[in-house]
């Protein structure tokens, strides 16, 4: 059985549209396959996003607490009302997380799974939330920067837009 629902196809960008169930937020998102990465390779990412184990999930949150704790200082140096409330931990961040994210999916460049949420947050509204995963590694979290997950543990571990632990 198909886990993502084709909407439609955007040729001038490569690019195949549609939805996928994401159990994190209980909620349907958009996927954008990317690249011409096959429907196969789609569904495999698919079935990865629907079975993240809790200690991605755990690894997701923190690294995003780092970066809402990092622009919080920018927001009160500016004298800057923030949207999130201080003290916040674990998975309760995901209450200022966009439900309505879309999952991106590139061309594969080897074996296992790289796909990527694009995400806007209550933080950083302009910018918004990234969290790029490569077989079962968290290896981006920050403001959405279009980065390609198969660039790999050491192209992010030297990023230091990156909240990741690497």
């Amino acid at each position: 059985m198909a886990l993502i629902t084709i909407t439609g196809e955007e040729d001038e960008f490569d690019e195949a549209l549609g939805t996928v169930y994401f159990p994190l937020f209980d909620a349907d998102i958009d996927v954008r396959i990317l690249g011409n990465a096959p429907i196969e390779y789609a569904e495999r990412c698919a079935e990865a996003i629907q079975s993240l184990p809790g200690s991605i999930v755990d690894e997701l949150c923190a690294a995003s607490i780092r970066y809402c704790e990092d622009i919080r200082k920018l927001y009160l140096e500016e004298g800057w009302d923030f949207g999130v409330p201080e003290g916040v931990s674990g998975r309760a961040i995901l209450d200022y997380v966009s439900k309505q994210g879309a999952l991106n999916i590139d061309l594969p460049e080897g074996d296992g799974v790289g796909f990527r949420f694009e995400l806007n947050c209550d933080w950083e509204q302009e910018h918004g939330l990234e969290w790029s995963i490569l077989n079962s590694e968290v290896v981006y979290v920050g403001s959405f920067s279009d980065e390609n997950p198969w660039r790999g543990r050491d192209y992010f571990k030297n990023a230091s837009w990156n909240y990741a632990e690497l």
